[in-house]
């Protein structure tokens, strides 16, 4: 669609008046913390609508789930394992224990061995006072 222009001089006209409601944008809503603010945008958003149409946004085009990926359940779906019991891997109750998960829990570290370690790359000195307080504690 052309714009039309106007001339310059006597006769010229206005052509940023005829702004109709269907060629405008609405008012955007704009998130603020301070009190009243949201209300100030708006209003200020209506006394001066932009012209023309609002950018649109982009439709997303998320990948489907292949074969090697598994579908998500739905949280309230019946459940697909039903004879493993719900303390599958963990220590205690029924089933196996953590010794079958590919990965084991490294449980003959302390807290402060590991925090001795981080203190050597943290510039600040804040680990190391975490790693002072872990040994007074005896973690």
């Amino acid at each position: 669609m052309a714009e039309v222009v106007s001339g310059v001089g006597k006769m010229s006209r206005r052509t940023d008046k005829n702004i109709s409601r269907s060629t405008t944008q609405g008012a955007k809503e704009m998130p603020s913390q301070k009190y009243g603010e949201r209300k100030m945008l708006n209003e200020l958003q209506k006394s001066a609508p932009m012209q023309g149409a609002a950018t649109r946004t982009p439709k997303l085009n998320f990948p489907q789930p292949t074969q090697g990926m598994s579908k998500v359940t739905p949280l309230f779906a019946e459940t697909e394992r039903g004879d493993e019991p719900a303390t599958f891997g963990m220590p205690f109750g029924e089933g196996p224990g953590p010794e079958v998960l590919a990965v084991m829990p490294d449980q003959t570290r302390k807290v402060s061995d590991i925090l001795a370690e981080i203190a050597q790359y943290d510039p600040t000195g804040e680990v190391n006072a975490l790693y002072e307080d872990a040994l007074l504690k005896g973690f």
